[in-house]
């Protein structure tokens, strides 16, 4: 309860008191002094639902926010991909790192050309700060793992962020971007993303 609310319903509380009493005075009955009168502080409504206004907020993609996206998509699949070709590993998967970190480097070199021709300065929302944060966290906690379990967990790692990419590309970006230029960018992108899962789940078998 908030405190105005919570003054509110003390003063309230007071004010049924003293009306009472002084019924009870005025019917000629006697009544003993009060003595250490407490008010009791008035029940919150607990039936009332809490606020999930925060909850339910979601991140209202512009085109400036989409670059923005894009730009961490791609930063953190050229780490993730540089970290893998580091480590002594299947030739096929470490293919695989190198060609998503050259579809992703291209990418991102386009992305930053997309955003000076549109005059826009690539931003991120909530949605973008949660993919940076996952791809750091994901990439400090498979290089610590021997070359074996590096590539499992790499591949189902492209695999999965790969397969969210999508979802967000479908979902949100392409429905959202209001420029031509931008959907022509996000088509090439997702083409690249569904080649990525594709080959990641080659691999996995």
């Amino acid at each position: 309860m908030k405190i105005p609310s919570l003054i509110a319903s003390l003063g309230m509380a007071a004010f049924c008191h003293f009306v009472a009493e002084s019924a009870h005075s005025q019917e000629g009955q006697s009544a003993a002094p009060a003595v250490n009168t407490v008010v009791a502080p008035a029940i919150p409504d607990t039936s009332a639902k809490p606020d999930t206004t925060a909850q339910r907020t979601q991140a209202k993609f512009n085109d400036a926010e989409i670059l923005g996206w894009i730009e961490v998509l791609d930063s953190n699949e050229i780490a993730a991909a540089k970290a893998a070709e580091g480590k002594k590993i299947a030739a096929n998967v470490k293919g695989y790192a190198k060609m998503l970190r050259d579809h992703h480097k291209a990418d991102l070199k386009a992305t930053g050309k997309l955003a000076k021709k549109l005059k826009l300065v690539p931003v991120s929302n909530n949605v973008t700060d949660a993919l940076r944060a996952k791809g750091s966290e994901l990439l400090a906690a498979i290089s610590q793992l021997d070359s074996a379990g590096f590539s499992k967990a790499y591949v189902d790692a492209m695999v999965q962020g790969h397969a969210d990419a999508l979802a967000v590309i479908d979902t949100e970006l392409i429905p959202k971007s209001v420029d031509a230029a931008t959907k022509k960018h996000l088509a090439g992108l997702r083409k690249h993303v569904e080649t990525h899962l594709e080959h990641g789940k080659h691999l996995q078998k």
